[in-house]
């Protein structure tokens, strides 16, 4: 008889409070699981040769991929594991593999023929060693059980499994496990027995004492409604003690139909009483059966090393200490850290100058280097970027030393464990792809064309907030869209495949997700050029760049450190504009007639592959790089409803487009990798909020009288910010660009409330901008906040003195630092959206930055890249240095428009604008 042992593979969501059920081996394995920084949320498979009894003939064998696995498994064998807690359960995952004719894995509680909870398909996968992941959802499971694994198929030997898994909410606490309430009852929980916090009003709350805070990033709960919604107030301390995040409860349809909610929250460290408060209409609200603060996972904090040679630490800018004064040859040491299974290595750093290198060391500072992270130059000492690389031959638990080379600071590191991967060769169908050895072992899914997908089967995708993939592209790279339930279901996120120089040169991207939960089907829907290694789902984090947010008449980052926004607009990418790009040689005048055209001519798929031929030209990671390197750290890039919705069905949501986050998704990603925030700039809402083509459509203004309109710019808003709720990298949205067509300065404010609104009943953490360019284009256009109960907002500003010399520049910047503080009263932060100093030189420039930093005034310039005229031309940062060809889009041919835009990137037909003085 085995006890039964924990493997360090697989996420085995047991909830930790609830522990004491399993046997005392289980336990004490579990208290070690706690108690390594590096291990938690990637452990907890269950071997599957630990099993307290068996029939049938099973034995155990020695596992290729190290320890034992269960084999000579035939129809009607069984292994039994005793006491397994089943709280939460909603998943079971197993590792398997069959040279023989596979079958299934039933899983039954108390006894062979017991409770049936699930029933698991073996596939063949062509050997007793060749290993693939299975995972479907249970139903029924609650308390502390018996589980049966009863395997059926034909004759003869069937599979072998290796561990398997259950998978649930790791750490979730109960919400009727309170220890004070005001106004609220429990009930009977649908969800596995249990209780759930019902009968809520306005104004209830309940309290939990003594919660560990430290580390955490961000709040989860499941909850149903079929009231009114509402929201979840976290306040610590008191009911009426500091707020650190609010969480927007939706209408489900029925008070036990559940869905978890996820938002970002800030300011939070140290132990603390904590009140959930309930707010929102009238009669009962919601119900909440558990929730859960989460942190990053598998951290360690960089100053809490037992050993080290020449550092020193300080206050660090997202929180907590970060280690510094590194020089050559230093080191850290950190005793004991488990290895086993770690692929990879994270580390959070910063360089204001050379960047540097971290070596990770086993046993000794010399000792053997099982990988070397290079750190990039950030822009400052407290200016924060994550790098990750791969490691190889780390096993078992043994003293790790980072030794340093000058040039960094850093805050926290990580060793990643891959048992959230999904080798992308383990597909349950697909449509042209093929598959090949891969470089770095075992296979990689290759020969990929356009329209090619692949399949995964009953995939977890509750909790999980970001989606990454490892790839490789020898020539164009490509993309995926990750769709639910069939190949032409909702995407809910597009990763975009780099270039990586080799069909084996392997890059791993990140992205965020939108509308993800529950079990279903995934397919992958890829654009040709590239292979795929491995995807991941993952959970718990706020994703990119620390959240930013208003705090008087500031902008701080988590750890309440200000920051000034600096930096250039994107203008022409996403809206095309005529007089600063290369939209149409033939004079067509705006996005929306070059769109339609395009259709009209070629299709709408060759039209989209077109624009996007277009925008990946227009903008590349060069570009980002030259904003990094000047020192900026904003960008703010005007988008149009054309970039949502189609132009033939526009409206919510039958005129949504798939790939509506496609390149917006490209941008904030790759800003994040180079420490750039972004503002989200509605540009054009729907309908037009003027006659100007700068909304992508000219000639409109509709949206001020049109209630389709407004409703459907509503609705494209909430999407945004659903989005991309979490993602610190997006610094804020800017709800609609110069209102110059509204027939009264009441329907600007009426439109941003109800904007409002809207974003936040998706994204309650983000900044929102709101622009007082109209009438008379200053503060006195917008109300004060406290006239609509507004909070986290930012008011803009746009300062274009057109025709006018040097003094009449410079006397609207100082016009606009004295209604910034003619204001302050307001506490609200000041953005410069927008400026030029309309070709008066270098002088000029210098005078309006210095007057609006030495205010703390946030700035973006108008615009990065412009072909008004060749350099130097006063509204671009980079202008022409000759003049390549623009195409004519109702004239030219297909393949003539893809090579008349290619023409246009930033290295080969653009120099710097000396002028500007940036």
């Amino acid at each position: 008889m085995y006890h039964m042992k924990i493997k360090n593979r697989r996420l085995h969501s047991l909830r930790l409070e609830k522990l004491t059920c399993l046997t005392a081996s289980l336990t004490t394995a579990c208290i070690l699981f706690c108690a390594g920084a590096a291990q938690a949320q990637q452990e907890n498979a269950i071997e599957a040769a630990s099993f307290n009894n068996s029939a049938g003939g099973v034995s155990t064998q020695s596992c290729s991929e190290g320890g034992l696995n269960v084999g000579d498994i035939a129809n009607g064998s069984w292994i039994e594991y005793n006491q397994v807690d089943m709280n939460g359960v909603t998943g079971f995952q197993a590792r398997v593999a069959s040279a023989g004719p596979g079958g299934n894995i039933e899983i039954y509680l108390d006894s062979p023929t017991g409770t049936l909870i699930g029933t698991c398909p073996v596939p063949v996968t062509g050997g007793w060693q060749t290993w693939t992941t299975q995972t479907i959802g249970v139903s029924g499971a609650s308390g502390c059980h018996n589980v049966y694994l009863v395997f059926t198929g034909g004759s003869g030997g069937l599979f072998n499994v290796e561990w398997f898994n259950l998978q649930g909410v790791v750490n979730a606490t109960e919400a009727a496990s309170y220890n004070n309430e005001n106004s609220v009852q429990t009930e009977v929980n649908s969800e596995g027995g249990g209780l759930d916090v019902g009968y809520i009003s306005n104004g209830s709350w309940i309290e939990y004492n003594q919660m560990n805070l430290n580390g955490v990033t961000s709040f989860q709960a499941r909850v149903a409604s079929a009231g009114a919604g509402g929201n979840i107030e976290i306040y610590l301390d008191s009911p009426t003690g500091t707020l650190i995040g609010t969480c927007p409860v939706p209408v489900t349809g029925g008070w036990e139909t559940w869905t978890t909610q996820t938002i970002s929250v800030s300011g939070v460290s140290g132990c603390h009483n904590v009140y959930l408060v309930f707010t929102g209409g009238s009669g009962g609200l919601f119900n909440v059966e558990w929730f859960d603060f989460q942190g990053r996972a598998n951290e360690i904090a960089a100053d809490s090393y037992n050993s080290e040679n020449s550092i020193q630490i300080q206050t660090c800018s997202e929180g907590g200490s970060n280690v510094d004064y590194i020089a050559n040859g230093s080191w850290v040491e950190y005793n004991q850290i488990n290895l086993n299974g770690v692929t990879g290595f994270s580390a959070r750093v910063a360089s204001a100058t050379a960047g540097g290198s971290i070596s990770v060391c086993l046993g000794s500072p010399t000792g053997p280097v099982i990988g070397t992270l290079q750190v990039p130059v950030t822009g400052g000492w407290q200016t924060w970027t994550t790098e990750t690389i791969d490691l190889n031959g780390v096993t078992g638990y043994t003293n790790v030393y980072l030794v340093f080379t000058a040039g960094l600071n850093l805050e926290w590191f990580s060793f990643n464990n891959p048992g959230y991967r999904t080798m992308g060769d383990n597909y349950n169908s697909e449509n042209s792809v093929g598959t090949q050895s891969c470089s770095e072992g075992g296979s990689n899914v290759d020969d990929i064309a356009n329209g090619s997908w692949i399949e995964y089967n009953q995939v977890n995708l509750n909790g999980m907030t970001t989606f990454s993939a490892r790839t490789a592209s020898s020539t164009a790279g490509g993309s995926i869209s990750v769709c639910v339930g069939s190949p032409t279901g909702p995407v809910i996120g597009t990763l975009q495949v780099p270039v990586t120089g080799g069909w084996q040169n392997w890059s791993t991207e990140t992205i965020p997700l939108g509308g993800a939960s529950g079990y279903t089907n995934v397919y992958l829907v890829c654009s040709a050029g590239f292979n795929l290694e491995w995807f991941a789902f993952q959970s718990g984090a706020t994703y990119g760049l620390p959240m930013l947010h208003a705090s008087g008449t500031q902008i701080v980052n988590a750890g309440g450190l200000p920051v000034q926004l600096t930096g250039v607009n994107m203008g022409s990418l996403l809206v095309m504009e005529a007089w600063m790009c290369p939209l149409d040689s033939g004079g067509l005048p705006d996005t929306y007639s070059v769109i339609q055209e395009l259709d009209s001519r070629f299709g709408v798929a060759t039209e989209q592959s077109m624009i996007k031929c277009y925008q990946t030209n227009w903008i590349t990671t060069t570009d980002l790089q030259n904003i990094k390197n000047a020192g900026f750290n904003c960008i703010r890039v005007p988008v149009w409803w054309g970039d949502f919705f189609t132009l033939a069905s526009y409206g919510s949501p039958s005129g949504w487009r798939p790939d509506a986050f496609t390149e917006l998704d490209w941008l904030v990603n790759n800003c994040a990798n180079y420490g750039i925030y972004v503002v989200i700039d509605m540009h054009g809402v729907v309908g037009g909020q003027s006659t100007s083509q700068d909304c992508g459509q000219q000639n409109q203004n509709t949206y001020w009288t049109n209630s389709n309109y407004q409703g459907d710019t509503a609705y494209m808003w909430w999407e945004i910010a659903n989005h991309y709720n979490g993602n610190g990298t997006v610094a804020g949205y800017d709800l609609i660009n110069e209102p110059t067509g509204t027939p009264s300065t009441a329907d600007v404010w009426s439109a941003y409330n109800s904007l409002y609104n809207s974003v936040r009943s998706a994204d309650p953490s983000h900044m929102i901008f709101m622009e007082g360019t109209f009438g008379s284009w200053d503060w006195s256009m917008l109300p004060s906040p406290s006239t609509y109960g507004w909070s986290n907002v930012a008011y803009e500003m746009h300062e274009y003195e057109y025709g006018g010399d040097t003094a009449v520049v410079e006397q609207g910047s100082q016009k606009q630092v004295n209604d910034f503080n003619n204001h302050s009263s307001w506490n609200v932060p000041d953005y410069i959206g927008e400026f030029n100093d309309m070709g008066n030189g270098a002088a000029c420039w210098d005078y309006s930055l210095n007057l609006y930093n030495s205010n703390g005034i946030n700035w973006t310039m108008w615009a990065y890249k412009a072909t008004d005229g060749l350099v130097p031309d006063s509204w671009g940062w980079y202008d022409p240095t000759y003049w390549p060809t623009t195409p004519n889009i109702t004239t030219s041919s297909a393949s003539a428009i893809y090579s008349d835009w290619q023409e246009w990137q930033t290295p080969a037909a653009f120099g710097v604008n000396s002028s500007d003085g940036l």
